[in-house]
C-alpha cells in the first residue's frame, strides 16, 4: 500500500499541473469568476474522470494556476503555503490511513522551501537533501 500512495498522489499532481483558464470545459460543475477571488485561487470548474482505473482531477481557475507563488523563508515551519484542495467523499481506509480516520482530500501545494522531484524520488528542505 505504502508505494501506492506516492503514485496515486504523483498523478494527481501531474494532472493538475498544466491547469490554467481556457474555453471549453464540458460536464462536472461550473461557477462564474469570482472578482472578489484571486485569480490564480478562483475555481471556475472542476469535474473527475475516468481514463480506465486512473481518476484524472481536472480544476480550471480564472486566471493562471500556479502564478502566485509564496516567498521562500529557508525553513518549513512558518512558511507561506499556496494550495488548490479537493476534498472528497472517500474513506482515507482506501488510501491506507484508520476506516473514518477524517476527510480524505487530494490537494496540489506550492510550498517555497519544499521541492520533491516526482522522477528521482528526491526530497529537498531547506539544509537537506534525502530519500
Amino acid at each position: 500500500m505504502k508505494s501506492v500512495i506516492p503514485a496515486f498522489a504523483a498523478s494527481i499532481l501531474w494532472a493538475a499541473l498544466p491547469v490554467h483558464a481556457h474555453q471549453g470545459h464540458t460536464g462536472g460543475i461550473h461557477s462564474a469568476p469570482a472578482k472578489a477571488v484571486n485569480a490564480p485561487f478562483d475555481i471556475i470548474h472542476t469535474k473527475i474522470a475516468r481514463e480506465g482505473n486512473t481518476a484524472v482531477f481536472h480544476i480550471a481557475v480564472s486566471g493562471e494556476a500556479g502564478r502566485a507563488r509564496p516567498s521562500a523563508t529557508g525553513k518549513l515551519a512558518g512558511s507561506s503555503v499556496f494550495s488548490y484542495v479537493w476534498p472528497t467523499t472517500l474513506d482515507p481506509s482506501a488510501v491506507g490511513f484508520d476506516k473514518g480516520a477524517g476527510i480524505l482530500a487530494f490537494a496540489v501545494t506550492s510550498h517555497p522551501d519544499f521541492v520533491f522531484k516526482v522522477a528521482s524520488g528526491t526530497l529537498s528542505l531547506p539544509g537537506k537533501v534525502g530519500k
